[in-house]
């Protein structure tokens, strides 16, 4: 199995959906109260054996070396800025205007007023990771309305234009992309999954919603706590009764091996 430390959405729940299997560890220190959560993945994908394995992946990223805007790290990277660019629009007012990556390879967003002459009809959508992940796609958030619980994206019909990656431009529509095929597993799959599992859309779609997914996970994990004392650690329940209590002092007062 890999590690990899929290702190690093983007790569930690591409390779979540990717089905590199992965489990996580979350514990308290007991002298700094900070928590720390660890994820651990196996090193090749069960769904996409074509893919490299995670150490190369990591590699790349680590060192920056994804000069191609259709690498899966890169969309999967850029998804979360574009969900966090959204976020800040929503909280804090500061509107975000979508701006092309390479020769129009994809969009990011930037913040800025929404572009004006996209169209003036919109299509209200209720789901936020499906709003941010049309960004890299050239779908501009052009309006958000409701509360907290009931907010909706308003997005035109049309998409800006872009290029694929085999340099031919294309302009989506709205309506054909975000129709869903559900499961009974996946009520909200996007049909695109179906036919391009690796469709940049449908990556960006999945690493956000391995993102709320890893994130409500981890709310609901009860953490460990870390006791250390003179280069030994002990790994206990927040809840540990005396006996536990017990059985760590004398491992810290043991002789060591």
């Amino acid at each position: 199995m890999g590690c990899c430390k929290g702190g690093a959405p983007g790569l930690t729940l591409f390779a979540t959906k990717a089905a590199f299997a992965c489990s996580f560890a979350a514990t308290i220190h007991e002298s700094t109260r900070q928590k720390h959560i660890q994820f651990f993945f196996e090193s090749h994908s069960v769904r996409f054996p074509s893919l490299p394995d995670l150490h190369t992946l990591l590699k790349q990223s680590h060192g920056g070396d994804m000069p191609d805007p259709h690498h899966v790290m890169s969309v999967c990277a850029r998804a979360h800025r574009n969900y966090d660019a959204i976020l800040r629009w929503q909280k804090e007012g500061d509107q975000q205007r979508l701006h092309p990556v390479g020769n129009l390879a994809a969009y990011e967003y930037k913040a800025g007023s929404p572009w004006p002459d996209i169209g003036q009809r919109f299509k209200h959508l209720d789901h936020l990771q499906l709003a941010a992940a049309l960004g890299e796609i050239g779908f501009q958030v052009c309006s958000i309305l409701g509360t907290d619980r009931a907010r909706t994206y308003g997005l035109p019909f049309v998409g800006l234009q872009l290029f694929d990656s085999a340099g031919q431009p294309l302009r989506y529509d709205l309506h054909t992309v975000t129709q869903l095929a559900p499961t009974a597993d996946d009520p909200r799959r996007l049909a695109l999954e179906v036919s391009q599992p690796m469709h940049p859309l449908v990556i960006a779609y999945n690493a956000l919603r391995c993102r709320a997914l890893l994130k409500k996970q981890i709310e609901a994990e009860r953490a460990k706590l870390l006791i250390e004392d003179g280069g030994r650690q002990a790994l206990i329940g927040m809840n540990a009764t005396g006996h536990t209590m017990d059985h760590v002092t004398a491992h810290f007062k043991s002789p060591p091996l």
